[in-house]
């Protein structure tokens, strides 16, 4: 067959896996079985396609008729304008959480360039890198429960050289060393049990569950993340957390009542994705006894 063939074939195959989304699946799947471009396909598609990269793009395609992601077929999805690897140990990469990272960029870029943060539930490691990246900031730490994840994550740390990234095996905070960040940054998992029945097979059947949900309607994470954050931040420092786009009242209430012998959050913000939805929740911490000072600024 040639590569145009095969393409049509692989579109028309998919069509009731994907749905709307056939083609561009279709596309991605025939692209990297073959290391085409869009420019190489538009020279070559009338030509006899090989028989290994036949073979390889009829397996994919197969999984991704039993609802398999795309990402983990092909093992790879971009974010942030980077390459990140995964696998069915960490969450696919998603443009939501593009937005938690500008967030954290916009509001500290013009604070210096030797900025710290801690990234909790890491998971492939997209978000931490894509601050070093492209953030200002000199070093970063990350955390995760998942050894699988960290190794993935690892992967890509490596891949992009970064050697100003540590990482620590852990729930959330037990294995972070008692010191201070800038900037706290989490996408924890927010997704209440009750919602199982509204997701998607490709997520509910191939995603990691560890990753996906949390207890008390998918609260219990922003507890636990608002409980200790003030141990961990730096005065004037920001505490950024991705929420599903039911939660943001909830996790507000948190901050604003949330007051301890290290300090209080104000400076208070929800940040709407690109369908107009709550994302991301924005605080700033202010240590014991300066909160006075915090408020009026």
């Amino acid at each position: 067959m040639t590569y145009q063939e095969l393409l049509h074939q692989t579109q028309r195959q998919l069509e009731n896996a994907a749905g709307d989304q056939s083609n561009a699946d279709a596309w991605i799947l025939f692209s990297e079985a073959f290391s085409l471009s869009r420019a190489s396909y538009l020279c070559k598609q009338t030509q006899e396609a090989p028989l290994e990269g036949t073979k390889l793009l009829q397996k994919w395609t197969k999984a991704r008729l039993m609802h398999q992601p795309v990402q983990y077929i092909i093992g790879k999805q971009d974010f942030y304008g980077h390459m990140f690897f995964v696998n069915s140990h960490v969450l696919i990469p998603r443009l939501d959480t593009e937005v938690l990272v500008e967030t954290v960029i916009q509001t500290r870029k013009n604070l210096g360039e030797n900025q710290c943060f801690l990234d909790l539930c890491t998971g492939s490691g997209c978000i931490a890198i894509s601050l070093l990246l492209d953030g200002p900031f000199a070093k970063g730490a990350a955390t995760d429960l998942s050894v699988e994840a960290l190794e993935v994550a690892t992967k890509n740390k490596n891949h992009y050289g970064l050697k100003n990234l540590v990482f620590y095996q852990g729930d959330l905070w037990e294995a972070v060393p008692k010191q201070t960040y800038d900037v706290i940054v989490s996408n924890p998992p927010y997704i209440a049990e009750s919602e199982k029945k509204d997701l998607l097979e490709e997520v509910i059947g191939f995603e990691p569950h560890m990753a996906l949900f949390a207890q008390k309607d998918g609260l219990s994470f922003y507890e636990r993340i608002i409980q200790k954050a003030p141990q961990y931040l730096k005065e004037n420092g920001n505490l950024f957390l991705e929420i599903g786009h039911t939660q943001a009242s909830f996790v507000c209430a948190m901050l604003k009542n949330h007051s301890s012998s290290y300090g209080s959050f104000d400076q208070i913000e929800v940040i709407q994705d690109l369908a107009g939805k709550d994302r991301v929740v924005v605080a700033r911490f202010c240590a014991k006894g300066r909160e006075k000072i915090c408020l009026e600024n």
